[in-house]
Parts: structure tokens; sequence; C-alpha cells
């Protein structure tokens, strides 16, 4: 899945090492810095920890945009 499209707030699908999880984008441009990749930056929405805070191309599965008008 391409990154570019993915937007701050947007919500994704993530499968990390065979755990699946909601996470909320919080900054889509991160550059890792060991790796040189552009990476996700999310935080979990279930409230249970998230195997990882970065997120690279290959670990998301799905992504789903926030509405415009949303407010919470």
């Amino acid at each position: 899945m391409k990154l570019a499209p993915i937007k701050a707030r947007d919500i994704v699908l993530a499968d990390v090492r065979g755990d699946r999880f909601y996470g909320l984008v919080t900054d889509p441009v991160a550059i890792n810095k060991v790796l040189h990749r552009r990476v996700l930056t999310v935080s979990s929405l279930t409230g249970r920890p998230i195997p990882t805070r970065f997120l690279s191309a290959t670990q998301v599965i799905a992504h789903y945009r926030r509405a415009a008008g949303s407010r919470d």
C-alpha cells in the first residue's frame, strides 16, 4: 500500500508480526532514521498496547479516511 494518500487522523488496519490492530495516524510523514524510509506514526484505538508505534507500507493492510467534518 502507498503511504502518500494517508493523512493525519486517518485510521489504518495494520498487521505487525501476525498481530492485527486498528491505529489512528498521528504523523503521516515521519522518516525512520535507521532505515531512511517513510513510516506512519500511529496510536492505538482499542486502548490495549500495540506492538509498534511506527508502520511501514508493507504493514498497512487497509486505510480508512476520516470525514472532513468530524469533530472528535
